[in-house]
């Protein structure tokens, strides 16, 4: 039964709360993609995280309510400023090795880069085939990179594969990166 504080009438139809709404979903939707649904929720500046702490409070065992918990308690508002697909993953990945966030899609040199880490000038760029692989867009990241090595930034590519299968690997390779980067006093 649906509480009277989830459901509205919009031109004579019952609908319930985007709140509930995501209640629902998470019964049936996994982590990941709970999240995504957050981070659009987000960046559409539509989503409401007191009403949807209130829902659960009303959830009463509903299915989906202990998975919405846990994807709430660790959101990070960085996530909602990827772009869905690789990024995303990447988040994820960035999340479930430990790794710090990073700031995504930031502008340096000039350049928006797809992860960024300021404090250690490390700059992570996810390439899809789709998007990097023909000739002219290897030349143009060739050069975007020299530009940034310039700099002062360490880059690091990753592809769709290396962050789905070698996940590990990858966040071993930030890790190091971050650590050999740190500035001189510790601070990220």
């Amino acid at each position: 039964m649906i509480n009277q504080l989830d459901f509205t009438v919009k031109d004579g139809i019952p609908v319930t709360s985007l709140a509930r709404t995501y209640l629902d979903i998470a019964g049936s939707a996994n982590e990941s993609q709970l999240e995504s649904g957050i981070a659009e929720g987000e960046r559409l500046g539509i989503i409401d995280f007191r009403a949807l702490a209130d829902v659960l409070e009303r959830a009463n065992g509903r299915k989906g309510a202990t998975r919405l918990r846990r994807v709430l308690e660790r959101w990070n508002p960085e996530f909602a400023e990827t772009n869905p697909g690789l990024e995303e993953l990447f988040f994820n990945l960035c999340r479930d090795h430990g790794l710090p966030a990073p700031t995504c899609n930031a502008l340096v040199e000039g350049l928006e880069v797809d992860c960024l880490w300021k404090a250690q000038r490390l700059v992570v760029e996810l390439d899809s085939i789709r998007h990097h692989g023909n000739r002219p867009a290897l030349s143009r990241d060739y050069g975007r990179d020299m530009r940034l090595r310039a700099a002062g930034y360490e880059v690091h590519r990753y592809t769709h594969e290396m962050t789905t299968r070698r996940g590990g690997e990858v966040a071993e390779s930030i890790k190091s990166a971050l650590s050999r980067r740190t500035p001189r006093g510790g601070s990220k």
